[in-house]
């Protein structure tokens, strides 16, 4: 096996042919950079960024002093929802909403629904005048709308539709864990930005985007994991880079929505080319819906027109009425502000615990989940285990580096659960910071 090359992208083109030819395996250390360099008689910057591009796809990982390693493709990461629980543990780590909280889809009437055929229109006409003029009534510039099977599949679809293999995406760190699984199966480069309690870090922002990302995809509140939010100067200042770059294309995953306690924040300039924000009702209505409202430019509604069109993949016409009639029901304004109200207060009794506690967080979350910034984030998560806690540790968000903090789903937990964790994890994290 020799590697061939005479730059950066035929170094990385021909590492992933020798990777699916099977003449590089699972586990296999590629030559030093030094090494390959002299082979080739090149640069070894030219050799390094071709392995750093291997390393933002995830086909290869660098493993410091010992090299570079091809990457097992069985991915690392545990998808939402999939973990396997001892008996009696407490499952923190779920990410769900609140069963209590999602509508009885006894309120639907399913005796008039029929199923539609091939070249009727694929639109339910009332749930498009509902996304223009309720769910996207706070966008200002003109849009088009389009629907798909949530909002990883707007995402994916989307990214897709303009990008290629090996093009870059600029994602958030922490980052969503089913987007950056989607990103990474399609083999986008990531160019991560990073995400913290004081919010969204513009200078990896910048960075991302003048090392050529093409696409951003980003949080605006209620972001997973973090339950982070922007606020309106912090918008205002992505929105001005941005305006630097109106050819990259700008995908906001506003899952939490209506749901929000905060205001929502548009960062899309005028002069941004493509752009989609994407709602789901998975947080409100239930996730298995499998439904999102997109509102994009008209290029980008084409192209995702194009992608669900009526000969193969329209979002399922049975799915639309059962969300027209959710939105329609008379109890549905009343249940929607209930649920607001219950996961708002959620996040405050979580707070105060660990305040009381002294358990370092932010001072105040949104959406189904707290992010705490923690010193030995593996360790810690690990002995919750052991005392029937499941949480979610930095390694499972992360894109590029590890993350140090835990994720907690404070959905489901009682106020009793959240004295008693707080409790524990004050013990546990007193005893690893003072080894």
């Amino acid at each position: 096996m020799k590697i061939k090359g005479n730059s950066a992208q035929d170094i990385q083109d021909n590492i992933r042919a020798l990777i699916n030819e099977g003449q590089l395996s699972e586990g296999d250390f590629l030559p030093s950079v030094r090494e390959l360099a002299e082979q080739l008689g090149l640069n070894r910057n030219t050799v390094a960024a071709a392995y750093k591009s291997l390393v933002a796809m995830g086909i290869v990982v660098s493993k410091g002093r010992l090299g570079t390693q091809v990457k097992s493709q069985q991915s690392s990461r545990i998808s939402e929802g999939f973990q396997s629980l001892d008996e009696g543990t407490v499952d923190l780590a779920h990410g769900n909403p609140h069963r209590g909280c999602l509508p009885a889809l006894d309120q639907i009437n399913f005796s008039h629904m029929n199923g539609h055929l091939y070249g009727e229109s694929i639109y339910h006409p009332e749930l498009l005048n509902i996304a223009q003029q309720q769910i996207f009534a706070d966008i200002s510039q003109p849009f088009s709308i389009e629907f798909t099977y949530g909002a990883v599949d707007a995402i994916e679809r989307i990214l897709t539709a303009y990008l290629v293999p090996s093009d870059s995406v600029a994602v958030e760190q922490p980052g969503f864990i089913t987007s950056i699984s989607a990103i990474e199966h399609q083999q986008f480069k990531m160019q991560p930005f990073t995400v913290t309690s004081n919010g969204f870090d513009l200078d990896t922002i910048e960075q991302a985007l003048y090392e050529g990302a093409q696409a951003l995809v980003i949080t605006p509140r209620a972001q997973n994991p973090t339950g982070y939010s922007l606020d309106r100067m912090q918008a205002e200042k992505i929105s001005r880079l941005l305006i630097k770059y109106p050819h990259v294309l700008v995908i906001v995953d506003d899952h939490f929505s209506v749901l929000s306690r905060n205001l929502y924040q548009h960062i899309i300039p005028t002069t941004t080319k493509h752009w989609a924000v994407v709602r789901s009702v998975s947080k409100y209505l239930s996730p298995d819906f499998r439904f999102a409202f997109v509102c994009c430019d008209a290029e980008t509604s084409d192209r995702l027109r194009r992608k669900l069109n009526a000969g193969s993949t329209w979002v399922s016409h049975i799915i639309q009425e059962m969300v027209l009639q959710l939105f329609s029901a008379q109890q549905f304004s009343i249940n929607l502000n209930q649920a607001k109200s219950y996961y708002q207060r959620q996040n405050q009794k979580i707070v105060q615990y660990l305040q009381q506690f002294n358990i370092p967080c932010a001072e105040y979350y949104d959406g189904l989940n707290i992010w705490l910034e923690l010193p030995y984030a593996d360790k810690i998560s690990k002995i919750l285990s052991q005392r029937g806690w499941l949480v979610r540790s930095g390694r499972d968000f992360s894109v590029n580096q590890d993350i140090e903090g835990i994720r907690i789903s404070t959905a489901d937990m009682t106020e009793q659960q959240m004295k008693d964790f707080c409790q524990q994890l004050e013990q546990i994290y007193q005893v690893i910071i003072n080894l």
